[in-house]
């Protein structure tokens, strides 16, 4: 288990860093009209982001937020620090990118304090990193749209995200607010 633990990260940090990069250039892979069809990208980003968010989960939510919620018995201190870390290891240039990768980070730490599974945190993770793969390669690809780019501030997408993203985060607290004064 623990093997697996560490081929994970080592497999996340270097595909957060781009060491390995999949985008096949001509005559560099023998097999480029594969790679590059449609249905093997698809495939390709359907096992990529599933490990990813997996060895993510486990380490940012399973490792991280748990250490920090344990030993400090603070809930926002553990939410925030571990979001933090989520968002400086993703190695962005971007103000925007950092804002929304610590608002996922933070939603995603909270949806696991609450379920007390990394199964929900992991599939959603999985789920948001697959629609933005798609929806990435088909605009470039297909639709032949490249994302705005705010000057300074990075992708025009991230600017969109960051509301609905606090929406989600305060509806979840507000939420389990309720059901908590519910109970008593």
């Amino acid at each position: 288990m623990l093997t697996f633990l560490a081929l994970t990260i080592i497999l996340s940090i270097s595909i957060t860093l781009d060491f390995i990069d999949y985008q096949a250039t001509e005559g560099y892979f023998p097999f480029t009209h594969l790679v590059q069809s449609l249905e093997f990208t698809f495939f390709a980003g359907i096992l990529t982001y599933c490990f990813l968010a997996l060895a993510e989960e486990m380490v940012y939510r399973g490792l991280v937020f748990r250490y920090l919620f344990k030993n400090t018995s603070h809930l926002q201190f553990a939410l925030i620090i571990s979001s933090i870390i989520f968002s400086l290891l993703h190695f962005n240039k971007s103000p925007l990118f950092y804002i929304t990768a610590f608002l996922i980070g933070y939603l995603l730490a909270l949806i696991y304090y609450h379920s007390g599974s990394l199964l929900y945190s992991i599939s959603i993770h999985w789920s948001y990193d697959l629609f933005m793969f798609i929806g990435k390669n088909f605009l470039d690809d297909h639709l032949n749209m490249q994302s705005q780019i705010i000057s300074g501030w990075g992708d025009y997408s991230n600017l969109i995200k960051i509301p609905f993203l606090i929406l989600i985060i305060l509806a979840i607290h507000m939420f389990m607010k309720r059901n908590k004064s519910i109970e008593k």
